[in-house]
């Protein structure tokens, strides 16, 4: 049999099996972190529901004005203000369209 050379370097060191899921958090960083992910979960929640609010409202709206006769003259005056306020021409169509005005 061979004689085998006595371990040197890295082999030295005790064997250390590694980590699963990176390094090791403090107890109180973690709850802080989850607490304040969790918080921003709610926050985008609440913010989901006041844009589908606000969108339901909006569509009541225009359904309103068109059956109550608004001339569509306006309508498209409108779309000048709309783009302003951050709809591009194609949600601004989408959303007359949905609501029964076909321009």
């Amino acid at each position: 049999m061979t004689p085998v050379a006595p371990p040197r370097g890295r082999s030295l060191l005790p064997f250390t099996p590694p980590r699963a899921a990176g390094p090791v958090m403090a107890e109180s960083i973690r709850k802080a972190l989850r607490l304040h992910l969790i918080n921003q979960l709610r926050g985008v929640g609440a913010a989901h529901r006041l844009v589908e609010s606000r969108q339901a409202n909006l569509i009541a709206a225009f359904e309103d004005a068109r059956e109550q006769g608004f001339p569509i003259a306006e309508i498209e005056r409108i779309r000048g203000e709309a783009v302003g306020l951050g709809f591009d021409h194609t949600e601004y169509t989408h959303l007359l369209h949905r609501t029964g005005w076909n321009t």
